[in-house]
């Protein structure tokens, strides 16, 4: 008996195979004419969690899009997922019709979306099956993070009838799909052209978007431009190749915010514009720094170099200490932002601005000394310096903006060589500063702290002789202070009660007593 049945299920397998039927893969793969609200009849649930690649034609309202969902993995009421295998989806012959809603959910709550325009937001979101999509080409508008939480997705097909779209929603759209490896458009789309990695203009003059799972890449030649979020986020990025006709003014360091991997970056040579040392990208002259590649451990910058861009070190986490040249006067917004390691950085006597954000996030930083010409510090300046212990003020300092030692919680002394306060608000420091920290003055102006409406809130202010000091930070070009010991030899960070043993760079050491 076993051997009678062993023979018919052999005789079986024959047999299918023979009528080029695969018993596994059977009706996996479906192309159906959908007539508005009928997918969830065509494919009932016993069927559509089989189905991994689907073609659709015709009219879909809320309801059938809520089916494909469903087949792609999305998530359930109570947090679980549909049990979907779709990965292949092509919609390139069908429309999107009526205004009904759906559900959006990811594992922990729910959100409804409406599809009253173009696609709807969050439409293919947590598809986790979903591998390709090619989107209907009627459409003409798309809905922000479409593809939020597609895991696997790695090829999408945009609509030849697409509408200009806005460079912020390409960045949204496309956050986090690590996988992604293909986008394209079809050659008649009168707006936009593709080379399959990347998202161009029509003209391809403009980058506006790079797939998130690019290793190596080379802009093509006819690229003037790179839209400020075109490789956000690109994370295994490793090399980048600039073209040749690419313009300063149209480069920002922060176009490359996340390459956390990125770690050579060079030009054409006969760029009129722009250089490159392999790890750093400057203006041709080298007068400003533009930006740096995230893996930089450490670097010597060029003595030409009077200007650090705005991003130029943001997000180099392996960045220890750094040490800028003489003539740099200027660092740019968010300069140093996301510097999580940084812990020293010595600030050339010339530099007279220091832009918004410039520290924000660098978490390792424990002491600051502004240079004398710098009369304001802006907003979010050293934000998040939860290691800073001390911080430096010149005497031309005229205004500090709200924010900007905000999250200092280990902000312990804070030297001000101010003689009259400057300007400061509400928020400037913490409340936790205000009340633990020491705040030192120079000797014959604590009146006029204490009857300044925001500095005589701190708890405790105290005089001390910043004669000698302040001479230092009257005039960029005289004699700079090199190291302080205590009167038994030990290395200071900053001026300490009692005596200080200055050394200069021009040979003298001089005692000055601090109370």
């Amino acid at each position: 008996m076993k051997s009678l049945i062993t023979k018919r299920q052999l005789l079986f397998v024959i047999l299918v195979l023979l009528c080029g039927i695969n018993p596994i893969y059977a009706d996996t793969s479906k192309e159906l004419y959908v007539s508005n609200g009928n997918l969830s009849d065509l494919l009932p649930e016993r069927e559509r969690f089989k189905i991994t690649d689907l073609t659709l034609s015709g009219e879909l309202n809320s309801s059938d899009l809520e089916v494909i969902r469903q087949m792609g993995g999305c998530y359930k009421s109570d947090g679980s997922r549909y049990n979907g295998h779709l990965r292949y989806l092509d919609l390139s012959n069908a429309e999107f019709v009526g205004d009904g809603t759906f559900k959006i959910r990811d594992g922990n709550s729910s959100t409804t979306s409406q599809l009253n325009y173009g696609s709807g937001d969050n439409l293919f979101s947590y598809m986790k099956s979903l591998h390709t999509i090619k989107l209907p080409n009627s459409l003409e508008i798309m809905g922000y993070c479409l593809f939020l939480g597609c895991d696997s997705l790695t090829s999408v097909t945009l609509p030849k009838s697409l509408k200009p779209f806005s460079s912020l929603s390409w960045c949204i759209n496309f956050y986090q799909n690590d996988n992604l490896t293909s986008i394209l458009i079809d050659d008649s789309n009168p707006y936009y052209s593709s080379d399959g990695s990347a998202l161009f203009d029509k003209y391809k003059t403009n980058i506006l978007f790079a797939v998130n799972s690019l290793r190596e890449y080379a802009i093509p030649s006819s690229v003037s431009e790179i839209d400020i979020n075109a490789f956000y986020n690109c994370l295994h990025l490793k090399t980048l190749v600039l073209p040749l006709r690419l313009k300063r003014e149209n480069v920002s360091a922060s176009t490359f915010w996340n390459c956390d991997s990125l770690y050579s970056i060079s030009v054409d040579e006969k760029n009129p514009y722009l250089c490159s040392d392999g790890s750093a990208l400057y203006n041709k002259d080298k007068s400003e720094l533009v930006f740096v590649c995230h893996t930089v451990k450490k670097m010597s910058i060029p003595s030409s170099v009077t200007k650090i861009g705005d991003y130029a070190f943001g997000n180099c986490t392996n960045l220890t200490s750094i040490e800028l040249p003489s003539g740099v006067t200027s660092l740019g917004y968010d300069a140093f932002n996301g510097c999580t390691n940084l812990s020293s950085i010595t600030l050339p006597s010339n530099v007279k601005e220091i832009n918004g954000s410039a520290f924000e996030g660098c978490k390792s930083l424990t002491s600051v000394t502004l240079p004398s010409g710098v009369e304001k510090i802006q907003r979010y300046t050293f934000k998040g310096c939860e290691s800073l212990r001390s911080i430096t003020l010149p005497s031309n300092l005229k205004c500090i903006e709200s924010s900007a030692f905000e999250g200092c919680k280990g902000l312990t002394s804070i030297y001000a060589f101010m003689e009259k306060p400057c300007t400061i608000q509400e928020t400037t420091f913490d409340n936790e500063t205000i009340i633990n920290a020491t705040l030192y003055v120079p000797k014959g102006s604590l009146l006029d702290y204490w009857d300044d409406n925001q500095w005589k809130k701190f708890m405790n202010i105290e005089e001390f002789d910043a004669t000698s000091i302040g001479s230092l930070n009257t005039n960029a070009n005289d004699v700079q202070e090199v190291s302080r010991y205590s009167d038994n030899g030990q290395r200071l960070n900053t001026p300490a009660k009692g005596l200080n043993i200055v050394k200069y760079n021009n040979g003298t050491v001089k005692k000055i007593m601090v109370k």
